[in-house]
């Protein structure tokens, strides 16, 4: 019975270590693909919603603005270290200010204080709805003047 029960240590063992061996080369590939979308709480294994969608996005916004990755991809520790802390250069998006405060706020390592789609939007939305009413403000000025 000795025998059999240390086989299937044996086959347990390198099965485990087969499979580290794999996920290491899986996460190498996908790194730069598929693992710099994750939310903290993805990477962390935890449950997640709606919102590690909407970091995924942030991260997608700070790519089309930069054109760079906002964590560093080269190293898979690194990576996990800058995503768990949220750590990454916000200066260079120092040129577009409101969009800089969209993806602070969709990069936000919790998950319950991160924006969704709707307080994105009203956010982005602000600055016109004031330029329309200024404009029509404008309009009903002149419009009365007119009338004058």
């Amino acid at each position: 019975m000795a025998i059999i029960g240390e086989m299937a240590k044996v086959e347990l063992d390198s099965a485990r270590h087969t499979h580290q061996l794999f996920s290491k080369i899986l996460i190498g590939e996908s790194m730069p693909h598929t693992l710099v979308y994750w939310a903290p709480e993805v990477i962390k294994l935890s449950k997640y919603s709606t919102s590690a969608d909407i970091w995924a996005l942030g991260v997608t916004m700070y790519q089309i603005a930069t054109g760079e990755h906002p964590f560093t991809v080269s190293n898979e520790d690194e990576f996990r270290d800058d995503v768990l802390t949220g750590n990454y250069d916000s200066s260079r998006l120092q040129a577009y200010p409101r969009l800089e405060i969209i993806i602070e706020n969709f990069l936000r390592v919790d998950a319950e204080e991160r924006w969704d789609a709707n307080m994105a939007l009203a956010f982005a939305q602000e600055e016109f709805v004031v330029e329309i009413q200024r404009i029509w403000r404008g309009y009903m000025a002149r419009l009365e003047f007119m009338r004058k």
